[in-house]
């Protein structure tokens, strides 16, 4: 005699029994930084599935990350001025009303200290008033 596990499948993703579980993953690997393609890796390798099949597709945690109100730390890198104390490129060039470009630049000149996100690898720049006011007197006269 041997076991054998069966997971029959289901209409929808919302019947599976451990469907609050998985979105409790998801939220705190999303908080986390990790990209849909990650998390959907990583729900598969702690047991979870779809409805349909036996892994997590990074749609479906496209998916159920949209509905579920969860904002993926790469688009708040988009959408915010700071993150985790620190200024996004998006929100200085915003302040300063500069290109992210030229600050991109700035950090490539080392004239801009910055450092990587270490998970999504975006640029954060320290919250430092004596920074940001260095920098605003750098800022090419528009004529």
């Amino acid at each position: 005699m041997s076991r054998l596990s069966i997971r029959p499948p289901v209409q929808f993703t919302r019947d599976l029994r451990d469907y609050d579980q998985m979105l409790v993953r998801l939220r705190t690997l999303s908080e986390q930084g990790y990209h849909d393609r990650e998390i959907a890796a990583q729900l598969t390798a702690e047991g979870f599935r779809s409805a349909r099949s036996p892994t997590v597709l990074p749609s479906l945690v496209t998916r159920l990350r949209r509905v579920g109100g969860i904002v993926s730390v790469t688009a708040q890198f988009r959408s915010r001025e700071k993150l985790d104390g620190c200024w996004t490129t998006w929100g200085l060039a915003r302040a300063l009303h500069v290109d992210r470009n030229w600050l991109y630049a700035k950090i490539q000149q080392g004239l801009l200290p910055a450092h990587r996100h270490p998970v999504i690898g975006q640029y954060l720049i320290p919250d430092d008033p004596e920074v940001v006011k260095r920098l605003a007197a750098q800022i090419p006269s528009r004529s």
